[in-house]
């Protein structure tokens, strides 16, 4: 079906182009899934140490409360 437009050269590079698009958005949706799981095990840690940072003080006043309470 060709009209003397030159579609159907353009249409084989349109093709390839098209696949080599579609081959960068897998790989961005991969490196995108990466970062997502990177960025939820640097919560968990935030989280860990958070908890590891507050019960200090904590433990400290509650030792502290036993030591007044004791004497």
């Amino acid at each position: 079906m060709n009209d003397g437009n030159g579609w159907d050269k353009y249409q084989m590079l349109v093709l390839s182009e098209l696949e080599r698009l579609n081959g960068c958005f897998e790989t961005l949706d991969t490196k995108l899934d990466d970062a997502k799981l990177e960025i939820a095990t640097l919560r968990v840690k935030a989280g860990i140490w958070g908890l590891m940072g507050a019960s200090i003080p904590s433990a400290i006043a509650i030792i502290v409360i036993l030591i007044r309470t004791v004497a």
